[in-house]
């Protein structure tokens, strides 16, 4: 079980400039961005947006993928992060489970073909900040992990939805580490350190009215309301 704070946005179409230049070298150096390709499938539960319950897959694909259950704790009135950047930090809890490939509950989920799973390929690319003496939080190279910290995120989504490709991006912000009390002081800082040097101009792109996490993202693209 670990505790989460997270905050996110979702857009659709082409990812903004801005943003997809901030890991591609304009912010964060080369050796500090992670980038990971793989397909995830989601549980869509129809009018739940406090629950998410995924099958995580890796690219190139291994024979132990990962169930993931996470379940929302709260959620924060609109916060200002920076200039023209508000949101919702939500509070998760995840659990973790194994799961072979070769398990019948596996194999009947997989795919995203039944109607209640649907399932997309990510493109992600994210740095890693570690939390410090002092409350506080530097970057990590690719191959040095962090126990406590903040995950700074871009993800490019692509999925079919009524015979047509649809492309998303999403920018996720998710502290963890032991402390629970500590995640929103992480995140908010790993949001001051990252934001006024993006100085985001337009004031539609990270706003509250689309940031939501991925359960409710499902209800969107489905059409329907959470």
């Amino acid at each position: 079980m670990r505790h989460t704070a997270e905050i996110r946005w979702f857009g659709q179409g082409t990812t903004p400039e801005r943003l997809h230049r901030m890991f591609a070298g304009a912010f964060f150096k080369p050796e500090l961005v992670h980038h990971e390709t793989r397909r995830d499938i989601y549980l869509y539960l129809a009018g739940v947006a406090t629950v998410g319950i995924k099958l995580r897959g890796n690219i190139p694909q291994s024979a132990e993928n990962k169930l993931e259950i996470k379940v929302r704790q709260s959620v924060q009135p609109q916060q200002v992060l920076s200039n023209n950047v508000t949101g919702h930090i939500e509070q998760w809890i995840k659990y973790d489970f194994g799961t072979r490939d070769s398990d019948p509950a596996v194999l009947a989920a997989p795919g995203g073909h039944e109607p209640a799973w649907i399932g997309f390929e990510k493109i992600r690319s994210f740095c890693q900040y570690q939390s410090v003496a002092g409350g506080q939080l530097r970057l990590l190279p690719q191959d040095v992990s962090a126990t406590a910290g903040c995950n700074v995120g871009l993800t490019l989504l692509e999925i079919e939805r009524q015979h047509r490709r649809q492309h998303w991006w999403t920018l996720s912000f998710e502290a963890f580490g032991p402390q629970q009390e500590q995640l929103t002081t992480d995140l908010r800082q790993a949001a001051q350190q990252l934001f006024p040097r993006l100085s985001i101009d337009d004031e539609h792109l990270l706003t509250a009215t689309n940031s939501y996490g991925y359960p409710q993202w499902l209800h969107i693209i489905t059409g329907e309301q959470a």
